[in-house]
């Protein structure tokens, strides 16, 4: 498993620890055994989608996991408050606000931010696909297994 991999490892042990809670308590939140978290935390396996969904409403910081930035949580209330409509829109908007800043200003930090987001027009063109992540594939050109890292 690469580096990076690993880095999401040392943080999922960090917030587990930071939580006080054992790996018997982790794979009750996450709705696993025990034996099945320890292999996850060795990298023997890996989290399933619905592993992920049920760590995503654990009080776990998972943000800081996957990207290693502390998440702040102020606007999770408001995100979770809104529907798939109201979501695509206001993701329009930053990336219209974002696209015209850019042509003013070409800094790194603008032209990086961009690139990060610049996937926000196909979601909006095909705000009714089934799966999104495979039109991001096909559009990026990645096979899975680089999609997946």
């Amino acid at each position: 498993m690469g580096l990076s991999y690993n880095n999401v490892l040392v943080r999922l042990k960090e917030q587990r620890s930071s939580k006080s809670l054992s790996q018997n308590e982790m794979a009750q939140i996450i709705h696993m055994t025990q034996s099945n978290y320890s292999k996850v935390e060795l990298a023997l396996r890996r989290l399933s989608f619905n592993e992920l969904k049920y760590l995503c409403a654990s009080p776990i910081d998972v943000y800081y996991i996957f990207t290693g930035r502390v998440s702040n949580n102020q606007c999770i209330d408001f995100l979770y408050s809104c529907n798939y409509s109201e979501l695509s829109g206001y993701l329009n908007v930053i990336y219209a606000i974002i696209l015209y800043y850019h042509k003013k200003d070409t800094s790194k930090q603008l032209k990086s931010i961009l690139k990060r987001i610049s996937y926000v027009p196909l979601i909006m063109q095909n705000d009714n696909s089934q799966n999104i992540f495979l039109i991001l594939r096909h559009t990026m050109n990645c096979r899975q297994k680089k999609m997946e890292e």
